[in-house]
């Protein structure tokens, strides 16, 4: 299970250390070390010029979903957030040209203002994402799974504006830059101890599998929390979570969620239905969703 962590800049349960600009420069981090060796995210033919190819900059971790961090008006040009999990967290006003979000599983996160030209989405989920105002010239959402998007003001990867840039998704071609070695940036955390169960929880009973960190695919069945972050992502999931959790996010659709106990929850699934037992801080963002206490 995922515990909450803490550390030096603190947004909700997750810290994020912070990334020093430019896509290849090193200042401020001379012990950074090389990204792992990968296949990089493929560069578009001649175009809009980015500074640099798209998915070599700096790589992005987190040892667990990040949540609510907020990394508005960073620098961030040609970073790698492949393979994460992003939850509410916030990019207004960012400088992502170039940005590798593949594989990634992206719930309400806020691009406000952003600057994602030639920024790649293949294999990603994205949940309500904000992108007010945002510039996406030449981004590759084409493979991507766009769930409710918000597209005011933002100018489409065609470079078409309007009020939805549905229809809009065939990227500009994009001139890359040199793939110039980057430091990685990992998150620096100090795992915080559980946060002590309400009156009256009770300890889950031995032989129920303890929940995973996320629920990637439909699943039926009773799970327990030890005090970290479950993801629902499953469509029309039936899912009871026993004993201590610390925040539930539901984003799979038409999913049916009973929860024992937990600090938080966010709903983001479309007319999902949760039940909760003890008091928790609650937030419904999906479209037609419920939350009740029972």
């Amino acid at each position: 299970m995922t515990r909450g962590f803490v550390g030096r800049v603190v947004i909700g349960t997750l810290v994020w250390a912070p990334i020093m600009a430019g896509c290849g420069s090193s200042a401020g981090s001379p012990s950074a070390a090389p990204p792992p060796a990968g296949t990089p995210a493929e560069a578009a033919p001649a175009g809009l010029s980015l500074p640099c190819q798209p998915g070599s900059g700096r790589q992005v971790t987190s040892p667990g979903p990040m949540n609510l961090t907020d990394l508005s008006g960073q620098d961030l040009s040609c970073a790698v957030f492949d393979h994460l999990t992003m939850n509410q967290v916030k990019l207004r006003e960012a400088k992502l040209p170039g940005a590798a979000f593949q594989a990634a599983n992206l719930n309400q996160v806020n691009f406000t203002g952003a600057s994602l030209v030639g920024a790649v989405f293949d294999g990603s989920t994205l949940n309500f994402p904000d992108f007010t105002n945002t510039d996406l010239r030449g981004a590759k959402l084409t493979g991507a799974h766009l769930n409710n998007p918000v597209w005011t003001g933002a100018t489409c990867p065609d470079g078409a504006t309007g009020a939805s840039c549905d229809g809009h998704l065939t990227p500009l071609p994009a001139t890359a830059g040199p793939a110039t070695p980057a430091p990685t940036t990992t998150t620096t955390t100090t795992a915080a101890p559980p946060p002590p169960p309400p009156a009256g929880t009770q300890k889950p009973p031995a032989n129920v599998p303890t929940a995973p960190a996320v629920f990637n695919g439909p699943t039926d069945g009773t799970y327990a929390c030890t005090g970290g972050n479950v993801a629902i992502n499953g469509l029309e999931s039936d899912i009871h979570l026993v004993g201590q959790c610390e925040l539930v996010t539901v984003n799979g659709a038409k999913s049916h969620v009973e929860i024992d106990n937990a600090h938080r929850i966010v709903v983001n699934g479309a007319n999902a239905d949760v039940i909760y037992h003890n008091q928790a801080q609650v937030s419904v963002n999906g479209r037609g969703a419920t939350a009740r206490r029972a």
